[in-house]
């Protein structure tokens, strides 16, 4: 006869598998949220409906369409990099170098999309190529730890991987700064130089609305024009 607490309680080993599960999904959200350029989250995604950023041509629209495109795919970028100091910690080699290749990927295209067609500045060419270099260090290093089992190679490369990490998401934070800058720059030269008015009224609504998409947009804007990129 079944025990009549056995439809109502879990097992101590039940109970403890969900007890890791909750911890280790804390762990892995504690190290997304310590990324430096998890700050471009606090920039959410812009709640603007798609067709609607398609419908104008020439006015406001295209620059705010940037800037929508370009925190989307930076949320994506840093997602994963918060992933990789998770499971760099944890020895997940396997996970480690599969989430390093998607991070490299990610942010090839970021970059590519962003910086294809349009002059971009010195600085900005300058941060392309680090982090270019610093994801493709990434793949590489993660690739050999795959391979190895040298524990004392595992261990310094462990060490290696969290400072290449560190590095490369105070650069990607950097330059998203600098292309959001950018961006907000072309909407206030609408304001400054259109003749026009309703590329004027468009930019300013532009504007105002990126007021409530998080206090770094604000911070950006706040300082103003900083020169082309």
């Amino acid at each position: 006869m079944a025990s009549p607490h056995s439809s109502t309680c879990s097992s101590p080993s039940s109970f403890r598998l969900q007890s890791d599960s909750v911890q280790r999904w804390l762990d892995d959200l504690r190290h997304m949220t310590e990324v430096e350029c998890m700050c471009v989250l606090q920039a959410k995604p812009l709640g603007v409906d798609e067709e609607e950023l398609l419908v104008s041509s020439g006015g406001a629209w295209p620059a705010r369409s940037n800037l929508q495109t370009l925190l989307r795919r930076a949320l994506v970028v840093s997602t994963e990099l918060g992933r990789m100091f998770s499971r760099v910690e944890k020895g997940r080699w396997q996970r480690t170098h599969s989430t390093a290749t998607r991070a490299e990927s990610h942010l090839r295209s970021l970059l590519q999309q962003y910086t294809t067609g349009r002059g971009v500045s010195p600085e900005l060419l300058q941060y392309e190529k680090i982090l270019l270099e610093k994801s493709q260090e990434l793949t590489s290093i993660t690739e050999r730890c795959v391979q190895s089992e040298d524990q004392s190679f595992l261990k310094s490369s462990r060490e290696s991987i969290h400072q290449i990490l560190t590095d490369l998401s105070q650069d990607f934070s950097a330059m998203i700064d600098l292309a959001l800058a950018n961006e907000i720059r072309v909407l206030v030269e609408q304001v400054e130089c259109s003749s026009q008015p309703e590329t004027v009224d468009g930019a300013i609504s532009s504007l105002l609305s990126l007021t409530q998409d998080g206090p770094q947009l604000c911070s950006i804007i706040a300082q103003g024009p900083r020169g082309t990129v």
